[in-house]
């Protein structure tokens, strides 16, 4: 059977690939045990080849070519996800990672074009609710909390939203002609 330092390759747990200019994600279907994945500076644009690695606790995919994150899972244990310095630009592509790694807790997205969109830490934080950590930063509860409170407010006229913005009388005349917003008496 073929080995790794002395040990079946079934019983393999850790494997940095870290710049082997790899373009597909193949070939590690006969590694059950594998915890660690380092992929980090190649050349992969797609997820895909990772469905095998039921126990794999931590993934880095950081400095690559990612564009979606489809195809990521089912990831059941993965914990820790390293997508920093790749190509994905869409915010559904976020709330994809819950599904292909449900319980994922610590999440880098850095240097992305996705983290330039609006409201990009709120949208994370509202898709991936158990994460602790995003770019390296701890998830603090009242920020979870918040981006939570962000979706009542996005989605629906509710009563807080029309306390914190609706008025009893009408306060101000419009104009269309610059600076003539004038105070009623």
């Amino acid at each position: 059977a073929a080995q790794a330092q002395g040990a079946p390759l079934r019983e393999l747990q850790v494997l940095n690939l870290h710049g082997s200019a790899i373009r597909t994600i193949q070939g590690l279907e006969d590694l059950p045990a594998l915890r660690e994945l380092v992929l980090c500076f190649n050349e992969i644009a797609k997820l895909d080849g990772l469905q095998s690695l039921g126990a794999l606790e931590r993934l880095d995919l950081g400095f690559n070519l990612i564009k979606r994150t489809d195809g990521l899972g089912p990831l059941p244990a993965l914990r820790e996800l390293e997508l920093n310095n790749n190509l994905i630009y869409r915010v559904e592509d976020v709330a994809l990672l819950r599904q292909g790694a449900p319980d994922i807790s610590r999440l880098n997205l850095r240097s992305n074009p996705v983290c330039e969109s609006k409201a990009f830490r709120t949208h994370v934080l509202r898709s991936l609710p158990q994460l602790e950590s995003l770019d390296g930063i701890e998830i603090k509860r009242v920020e979870a909390e918040a981006a939570v409170r962000a979706v009542e407010i996005a989605h629906a006229i509710t009563p807080s939203l029309l306390r914190l913005h609706g008025y009893a009388q009408k306060r101000f005349n419009y104009s269309l002609r610059p600076n003539t917003i004038a105070e009623d008496s």
